[in-house]
């Protein structure tokens, strides 16, 4: 795709999300958001490797960790993701099916804590505002959003006075 069909193919996909979340704007039942978090759990987890700055990188790295045990080079990522992406790889060794778990999880993670905003805040605005600036940062900087993510939902227990 050129530069133009991607972009717009991405701004549907903001806009798509958005609408699929504005199904649980009534705040009863989640499958809509369910649906947003799997419509970009597919579109992050099935892109090409070529999207994305690093994702070749990252590819090599876990790939070379994999079959080695060890880190290419210095700085690579750290062990513990070599050691979580080897662990999914040995499940399926695919990187595709990598890339789905690892967007499933960044994706599900931001979806689920905006649910708990569902009666201060509209689901559907959250949603597209995430999509439109959270969600490509997922698809370069994978291991880091999946960090972000953990921790932007484990902020749900500092609200409930459960650190």
């Amino acid at each position: 795709m050129n530069f133009i069909e991607t972009s717009l193919f991405y701004f549907l996909v903001v806009l798509l999300s958005a609408a699929l979340a504005r199904m649980s704007e009534n705040g009863k039942s989640k499958a809509g958001l369910v649906a947003a978090v799997v419509l970009l759990t597919a579109v992050g987890g099935l892109r090409s490797y070529a999207v994305g700055q690093d994702t070749l990188g990252y590819k090599e790295g876990i790939e070379y960790f994999y079959a080695y045990g060890t880190t290419m080079w210095n700085h690579t990522f750290s062990v513990p993701y070599g050691v979580f992406t080897s662990a999914v790889l040995h499940i399926c060794n695919n990187y595709s099916f990598l890339l789905v778990v690892e967007s499933l999880i960044t994706n599900a993670f931001f979806a689920f804590r905006l649910w708990d905003f569902r009666r201060t805040a509209s689901l559907s605005f959250a949603m597209f505002v995430y999509t439109a600036t959270v969600f490509p940062l997922s698809m370069c900087l994978t291991c880091q959003m999946i960090a972000v993510s953990l921790v932007f939902y484990a902020t749900r227990f500092l609200e409930q006075n459960k650190p």
